[in-house]
């Protein structure tokens, strides 16, 4: 459920946000309001945005900032933009400075997300290639290797718990397991050798490779534990991996509902996504079977979808339910949903120290929600 509003209060805060990021202690949070700025607002501790208070404005990119990752230890903000660019923000004597990456793509700069150890950062891009970046003190940049395995744009990734691998979304139908190994950074014996055997594996070598969506993969995740990862595609599907079972063994979940943006493991057994329904929705493992729970907010009248969704698909439904809501050109009139966030959910953040996550989208709202129940 929420922490915050009530499903009738369904004021904006901004008109809309492409991405959020907290702090460590959730203190401030910085958000792009879909445009080439970062906006930082202190929360002291409040889950309502609109009581928040802004105190910077970061102002360095040329395009649209297009993801935000938030380095809790380091204090650290990373950034990437439509115009091809990343950087990573240091707070200096009560100001954020930029400091430049150099990512060596010629397209859009899609997510970007530090590795758990801090010390480096992953990119992905709509130039089909991953810059993995790493801090050089004598020049004061970060510079990277690329990672050139995909044949589309990748639009999502995530770390292993050790900060050797990344597992990516792309556009290319495929989603893959690859080294990011840097033997200057990373410790060379894990407790995670074990899952794919203790080979050292070079930089951007494949290890798996999944179709298993048959469309466009949308988002990734890793497990807290290193064992388990999932992707869920276009095509309203969820797909779980169990890595030391064997990764040519996927569990696939058929959703009636609309697909899912963006992922991540609450726990080793529970998942939330979303996206299109601006609902977040829980996966659960049970007995080794992964299956979809539920969503976190109930629609309390369904009565208007019964009727179609006896001859189609519910997942059909719902699309052709939002088209017929379509504002024609002039036309003032207000479609309030059932549920907290008015439009497509496409950020979700969690920080693996607790029960509370928070999402954010085109709707200009920044939410925050509690999974304890559901542990």
């Amino acid at each position: 459920m929420a922490l915050k509003a009530s499903q009738q209060d369904v004021t904006k805060f901004l008109d809309c946000i492409t991405c959020h990021a907290f702090n460590k202690d959730r203190s401030q949070v910085a958000l792009c309001p879909n445009n080439n700025t970062i906006e930082i607002y202190e929360t002291k501790g409040q889950t309502d945005a609109k009581k928040w208070v802004k105190i910077h404005t970061l102002v360095e990119h040329s395009g649209l900032i297009s993801d935000l990752d938030w380095e809790p230890d380091t204090n650290r903000i990373l950034s990437c933009a439509h115009d091809r660019d990343a950087n990573v923000w240091n707070f200096v004597n009560g100001e954020w400075k930029p400091t430049l990456c150099v990512l060596r793509i010629n397209r859009a700069a899609i997510a970007a997300k530090w590795a758990p150890s801090g010390t480096k950062f992953a990119v992905t891009s709509c130039s089909k290639t991953i810059p993995v970046c790493r801090y050089e003190q004598h020049s004061d940049w970060w510079v990277s290797r690329i990672i050139k395995k995909h044949r589309s744009t990748i639009v999502d990734i995530a770390w292993s718990p050790n900060s050797r691998f990344v597992i990516t979304a792309s556009t290319d139908f495929k989603c893959r397991i690859l080294s990011a190994f840097d033997a200057e950074l990373d410790q060379k014996d894990s407790e995670y050798d074990n899952i794919f055997g203790s080979q050292q594996y070079s930089f951007g070598e494949c290890l798996a490779e999944w179709e298993d969506a048959k469309a466009w993969v949308n988002a990734v995740a890793w497990s807290p534990n290193g064992k388990r990862v999932c992707f869920f595609g276009h095509g309203a599907t969820a797909h779980f991996v169990d890595l030391e079972t064997g990764i040519s063994e996927v569990q696939t979940v058929y959703l009636d509902k609309l697909p899912m943006l963006q992922a991540t493991f609450i726990d080793d057994n529970t998942v939330v996504a979303a996206g299109f329904d601006n609902n977040p929705a829980i996966f659960v493992c049970k007995d080794g079977q992964w299956v979809f729970k539920e969503f976190f907010q109930k629609e309390s009248d369904t009565k208007a979808t019964a009727a179609v969704a006896s001859a189609t698909s519910a997942a059909f439904a719902r699309f052709q339910a939002a088209d017929s809501q379509a504002q024609k050109f002039g036309e003032t009139k207000k479609v309030t949903a059932f549920t907290t966030h008015q439009a497509q959910i496409n950020n979700l953040k969690f920080d693996h120290k607790g029960t509370v996550f928070t999402t954010s989208g085109i709707d200009g709202r920044v939410e925050t929600w509690d999974a304890k129940k559901f542990m």
